[in-house]
């Protein structure tokens, strides 16, 4: 496993993450041929304003973050439509929510995941699987500055990261350690495992250093 691969899907962007607070979360819409509806909500310091705007930092991002980035995604993939974009002051953050609809699980994909290293779909006509390594083992951490990880724990201790996933019928998860392994949640995370809609909500610290990696697992 690649050692920078700290924060594998949410965060791939280092200057985002070393210079700005952010929260995330991340809803899933699946119909039942692989098409869906994409919501993603960043909570932002507006530090990060101050390197240069969303726009100044965005060719920096795996993950599009600014309107023209994600106009620029649904032009040059036409299976992704960019439904909706808001961003909104909110105290010292700014809110951005983006809506896009996928026309199928490879477009999903390459909207999360450009690398495509870190989730796998599979489809039938009985439901469909996904995998998501959220991240990978605290070691790949090893490669930044001790005293820098310091200023990184500060600045998202009250940052949350929560993740949805809803399909037609019932859907399971499966929460594991990268290797696919069960872990223990922090007491402080929140998770529904079965029903219409799975979720997890957990500390993006918690998130970002687990020991062993985070991987998501959902069946429906």
């Amino acid at each position: 496993m690649n050692k920078k691969n700290g924060f594998l899907l949410l965060l791939s962007i280092t200057v985002v993450m070393l210079s700005s607070c952010i929260g995330v979360s991340l809803d899933i819409q699946m119909n039942r041929d692989g098409s869906g509806r994409l919501t993603m909500l960043y909570n932002i310091s507006n530090t990060l304003l101050e390197y240069g705007g969303i726009d100044g930092i965005s060719s920096e991002s795996a993950v599009p973050l600014s309107r023209s980035d994600w106009e620029r995604t649904a032009e040059r993939n036409k299976d992704i439509k960019l439904v909706s974009y808001s961003s909104k002051q909110s105290g010292q953050n700014t809110i951005i929510t983006i809506v896009a609809d996928f026309t199928n699980l490879e477009a999903l994909r390459e909207v999360l995941d450009p690398s495509i290293d870190n989730i796998i779909f599979s489809l039938n006509d009985q439901g469909g699987n996904l995998n998501i390594l959220l991240s990978g083992d605290s070691g790949s951490m090893d490669n930044y500055d001790e005293n820098v990880l310091e200023i990184v724990k500060y600045m998202f201790e009250d940052y949350n990261f929560s993740f949805s996933f809803s399909a037609p019928g019932n859907s399971a998860m499966r929460i594991t350690n990268g290797n696919g392994e069960a872990i223990s949640l922090p007491t402080s995370a929140a998770a529904v495992l079965t029903g219409r809609k799975v979720s997890l909500t957990m500390n993006i610290l918690d998130s970002l250093f687990t020991e062993e990696g985070l991987r998501l697992l959902i069946n429906w």
